[in-house]
């Protein structure tokens, strides 16, 4: 409701009150009588003003004509002669001062003038950048510091350093951090710029569906105070993509020893919806490990496996954090390598693969052998792969598949040339094969598998090929003895052979001359050979990279040579395969990359999502040097087993075997001690 009631009269004639707006004041004040006019604009004391006036004679009485500003009219009035009653002044002369607000604005401009010089003489001087740092760098960042009287390296992180005083005003106040953050992807995230910074780096459909997952277990507990209060913030800094600046968790200049990567439970938990008071009080229990890659088919349960001790196939890394899968030669070849039951016995020796043998075709007037020519089925992969290298073959290769379902034997072109052409390739092929040295089997390769002839893939192939020229020397020495006489353009009769100039043994590994198949055959050494793995990878990776895909749209030559490298991996990994019998028993193909797993997963690849785990301090705490099934327990009968638990094969960790020992007194039980932030490491 409106004041009805004033709080005191202002009039200069009813109130002495101190006008805290004038620039001066009363001498009095201080003594608590100020004059009721007070000073004038200039500060000039008015007491002799108050008192003097000049009395105007009206008929026969005189009248006192002191103005109302000075008191008025006296209430004596003047003498009878006409003089003034009171020819001193009422008050006493004073000295007015400045009243309070005028010496505090003095103030606050001379601060405000010193402070300008000061930051004027600052920011241009050779100290600048001592005054204006906040503080040391972190040890990770030390090398951003400069050095002996070096300039600032301010710039590589901050936006506003460098620029001009007019400039570096417009940087006042809060930075925006989601722009400085792009500074920081420099040098970190170069390879996944985009979701560097999303939350966890990771798609926030993706986060929100693991969020879903995690959160299905109820919590009990009540959360902390503080906690509550943190929650209860305003939100962090993230934009309509939902990134959020790297500075919001990693805060830099508190000192050389700072971590940067450390945050608190409170931190983590005002994301995270399902709040709980601690690790040992309201953490979900602990869930089956969901594997990013299958590594190699193992069975735990096996009998033969289970009663093997832990420590006889796995061993700590040098740092005792990731446990490792020990080489084949240690952990395996024991078994494996005693007897035929399985590919790494004498199994893997004993089944030896074509690679060079010649089709059996119906020719005329052709330089062909018909009794060598002993091919009735599928062109060996090997050699189809090479023959991608020749442009000629790709016509003959795609009406084969057509045609006869890729069995030449079976192929009858409507035109001669078409058999011909092909014929002529596998010549060519061959004389390459026999006389070419590493650089021709490079770039038959290289076209074949269309990378550069330098690439690593090219280079196992082409190595093991061209050591193994002597097998088709003597392959072509013996059944094609004319070979370069036909490929001059000379005429030579068409079934001519000759015995060679010495002859190659067969039945051992390695490249040899199959006299029973009339070919050129390779028996691989053993487990981890070169050339069978050379191979599937050089097929796999150009199938997962999507050089196939994405450069069937170059040309017609490119599109043929990928879609025969798919059909020629698929005819090694289909069932009945070479490799799909004798490597992908063990070794698992990923199911979208098509990548092959050579080796075990990797512990440190963050398997379990943003979980972590040291072994090395664990270790010393078993009884038994082999005790690992302390953590890892195998079902029981008793044990449900679902599609995830057949796959991993073991039980849940139990939370409370952890809760033993990680407590707020006895060791760390923070979020971050068994967690990491980012989905990758940046």
């Amino acid at each position: 409701m409106p004041l009805k009631i004033p709080l005191q009269k202002i009039g200069h004639e009813d109130s002495r009150y101190e006008r805290p707006n004038q620039k001066w004041v009363c001498g009095h004040t201080t003594d608590g009588r100020p004059c009721p006019l007070g000073p004038d604009a200039k500060g000039a004391c008015t007491s002799a003003a108050q008192c003097s006036c000049e009395p105007l004679k009206e008929g026969d009485r005189w009248q006192c004509t002191r103005l109302g500003v000075y008191g008025g009219p006296c209430p004596n009035g003047p003498n009878p002669d006409g003089s003034c009653c009171h020819p001193q002044p009422e008050f006493n002369v004073c000295h007015p001062r400045l009243s309070g607000r005028t010496k505090r604005t003095r103030i606050v401009f001379a601060c405000l003038a010193f402070t300008v010089g000061l930051l004027t003489v600052a920011l241009n001087g050779p100290w600048t950048t001592a005054i204006i740092s906040p503080g040391q760098l972190s040890h990770a960042h030390l090398a951003i510091e400069p050095i002996n009287g070096q300039s600032s390296n301010c710039t590589v992180c901050h936006n506003a350093s460098g620029v001009t005083q007019s400039g570096a005003l417009g940087h006042l106040g809060i930075p925006d951090r989601l722009v400085q953050s792009e500074n920081c992807l420099t040098c970190h995230f170069n390879q996944d710029r985009d979701s560097a910074l999303r939350v966890h780096n990771v798609n926030i459909d993706q986060l929100a569906s693991w969020g879903k997952r995690d959160n299905q277990t109820p919590q009990t507990a009540s959360p902390t105070l503080a906690l509550v209060a943190a929650t209860a913030m305003p939100g962090i800094h993230t934009n309509i993509q939902n990134d959020i600046a790297c500075a919001t968790c990693h805060q830099e200049h508190r000192g050389k020893m700072h971590n940067l990567s450390q945050l608190s439970d409170t931190q983590c938990q005002v994301c995270h919806t399902t709040s709980f008071a601690s690790f040992n009080d309201g953490h979900p229990a602990f869930d089956l490990v969901s594997h990013t890659r299958s590594g190699i088919a193992f069975d735990h349960q096996k009998p033969k496996h289970a009663s093997r001790n832990c420590a006889d196939c796995h061993m700590p890394d040098t740092a005792g954090i990731s446990m490792r899968l020990k080489p084949y030669e240690q952990a395996c070849m024991g078994c494996h390598n005693q007897g035929t039951e399985d590919w790494h016995g004498s199994s893997l020796k004993d089944n030896s693969h074509l690679v060079f043998q010649l089709p059996l075709l119906e020719v005329e007037d052709i330089y062909w052998p018909e009794d060598a020519a002993m091919g009735e089925d599928e062109i060996p992969p090997l050699m189809r792969l090479l023959l991608l290298g020749d442009d000629d073959a790709l016509a003959a290769l795609q009406s084969i598949d057509a045609d006869a379902d890729g069995i030449p034997a079976e192929w009858f072109p409507d035109e001669d040339e078409s058999m011909s052409l092909f014929t002529k390739a596998v010549k060519h092929l061959l004389d390459d094969l026999a006389h070419g040295d590493e650089k021709t089997c490079r770039k038959r390769i290289a076209k074949a598998l269309d990378v550069a002839p330098n690439h690593r893939r090219v280079t196992a192939l082409a190595k093991p090929l061209a050591a193994a020229n002597f097998a088709f020397l003597t392959y072509q020495q013996r059944w094609l003895p004319l070979l370069s006489d036909d490929l001059e353009g000379e005429e030579v009769k068409k079934n001519e052979t000759q015995e060679p100039d010495w002859s190659y043994p067969d039945g051992h590994a390695g490249w040899y001359v199959d006299q029973d198949d009339i070919a050129v055959s390779y028996r691989p050494i053993g487990h981890a050979d070169p050339v069978i793995k050379g191979l599937l990878d050089a097929l796999v990776e150009s199938e997962s990279t999507g050089v196939n895909s994405a450069k069937a749209q170059t040309s017609d030559a490119t599109a043929t040579r990928a879609q025969q490298r798919s059909m020629i991996l698929k005819q090694l990994t289909d069932s009945g395969g070479f490799a799909r019998t004798a490597c992908l028993t063990c070794h698992q193909m990923e199911a979208q990359s098509q990548a092959i797993n050579w080796t075990a997963s990797n512990r440190s690849q963050a398997v379990s999502g943003f979980s972590k785990f040291n072994h090395g301090p664990h270790m010393t705490m078993l009884r038994d040097s082999d005790n690992c099934t302390q953590c890892h327990k195998q079902p029981g009968p008793e044990d449900q087993t679902s599609a995830v638990l057949s796959r991993c094969q073991f039980l849940p960790h139990d939370k409370a075997t952890c809760a033993s020992c990680h407590t707020p007194t006895q060791a760390d039980n923070s979020c971050l001690n068994c967690h990491v932030y980012h989905h990758q490491r940046p």
